[in-house]
């Protein structure tokens, strides 16, 4: 029974984007660093400005999430978030909130350090959901835009 269990989360955690092509020992890896946490609609997540320490990664079910009180974003199967806190240190720019009935695989920051390190393919993965949301958000927060010219007052 204990096996087909395990069988089983493998089997979740390889359907997951970010753990995508991974081979058998990898993903036994991932799942020795990985709690799987079942949350109930609802549930606050990640409140926008607390500090963060976990890689959230959804496995099942939705989230939104919520910028200054007003809906930002949907979260479904495969998507991060909390890689701010685990990298950066930061606060979290957002809000989380469970819309349905949801599984997430969360990760403390020594664990996915020392996953990136032990299976570094996760890693493009991590990048990649990061640079996608980073890119979509931008011009709605307003932040500077590096691939765009400077402002008069910055030329030379």
């Amino acid at each position: 029974m204990r096996r087909a269990l395990r069988n089983d989360f493998l089997d979740e955690l390889a359907g997951v984007p970010l753990f995508a092509g991974l081979g058998r020992r990898d993903l036994q890896r991932v799942a020795a660093t990985v709690d799987l946490v079942d949350v109930e609609a609802g549930t606050d997540l990640v409140r926008q400005g607390d500090t963060g320490h976990d890689l959230y990664v959804v496995v099942g079910g939705s989230a939104t999430v919520v910028v200054d009180g007003r809906p930002a974003a949907m979260l479904a199967r495969g998507d991060t978030f909390g890689e701010t806190g685990v990298f950066a240190g930061a606060r979290h720019p957002a809000t989380v909130v469970a819309a349905d009935a949801l599984r997430l695989a969360v990760l403390g920051r020594r664990a996915v350090l020392g996953l990136v390190q032990a299976v570094p393919q996760v890693a493009p993965h991590l990048l990649r959901g990061m640079a996608t949301r980073l890119g979509a958000t931008r011009p709605r927060t307003g932040e500077l835009d590096l691939a765009a010219p400077p402002p008069p007052s910055l030329r030379r």
